[in-house]
């Protein structure tokens, strides 16, 4: 189980409300929907914009074929795929030295996730979501499994990243893509507690459990394709640590919204 040491309930509290105003959105949600929470439409995902211009330079040149992606999981046309592998790109650059686990954490639940609260409403009402929140994270297991694959480090294979270990003495725990609690875990858990005491005739459970399944789903095909960029090998850029920082993160987001859900 979670220890207090390692997500102390005040910090949990604390993080929780702040992105519940984040994500506060009255004027853009169904009145009868008091939480919405799905993954984004992954043709609509464009972080850095390349995507669009790619798209641009295609349509202005009509016999430029789309380039084709070789990416496991289910099947999508070819223009979803290239738009899935080129997030994965995306986020992979979030793990270099420039930028930060905030960073990537934020790149990935800003653009990945679709997330709509109904705002913070009396005090007390606030209060009893927030400590039902705070329940529901602290039960998670303080740790995810580890991957069914470590790599061997070397202080070379570590450079241009900002995760810098020990690379001779590093263990699953050391990681801080594996302490931390994502961005997409906490809107989970406050989508779960806002429509735990509803009313029943509020029938919009079968869709909420079908968006939270999509969302798993979608994790896990991300997490393949992370995989199957990372088997490639060592590359040219030493950048097998850089994939393994980003497969950590979503597999770690992955088991617990798995948790939170079942």
């Amino acid at each position: 189980m979670c220890s207090k040491e390692q997500w102390p309930k005040h910090t949990l509290a604390k993080r929780i409300l702040e992105v519940w105003r984040e994500c506060s959105d009255e004027n853009d949600i169904d009145a009868h929907v008091v939480s919405e929470f799905r993954p984004q439409d992954i043709a609509k995902i464009d972080i850095d914009g390349r995507l669009a211009k790619e798209r641009a330079n295609t349509q202005a040149k009509a016999s430029i074929p789309i380039r084709r992606v070789i990416f496991p999981g289910v099947h999508l046309s070819e223009p979803l795929k290239r738009s899935r592998w080129m997030m994965l790109r995306n986020l992979y650059r979030r793990t270099g030295s420039d930028y930060s686990w905030t960073e990537l954490d934020r790149t990935f639940t800003h653009n990945a996730i679709i997330t709509k609260f109904i705002a913070p409403g009396a005090e007390t009402d606030r209060d009893a979501v927030t400590n039902l929140t705070v329940d529901l994270l602290s039960r998670l297991p303080s740790m995810p499994p580890p991957l069914p694959n470590h790599i061997l480090l070397t202080e070379d294979s570590i450079a241009g990243s900002w995760l810098q270990i020990n690379a001779n003495s590093y263990s699953w725990e050391d990681l801080p893509t594996v302490q931390k609690l994502s961005g997409g875990v906490i809107r989970m858990g406050i989508s779960i507690s806002l429509t735990y005491n509803r009313s029943s005739d509020a029938d919009t459970k079968n869709l909420e459990s079908h968006n939270f399944r999509q969302f798993l789903d979608f994790l896990s095909d991300l997490i393949d394709g992370a995989f199957h960029e990372f088997e490639k090998g060592p590359a040219k850029y030493n950048n097998t640590w850089r994939w393994f920082i980003l497969i950590t993160y979503l597999w770690s987001t992955w088991h617990r919204c798995l948790a939170l859900h079942y």
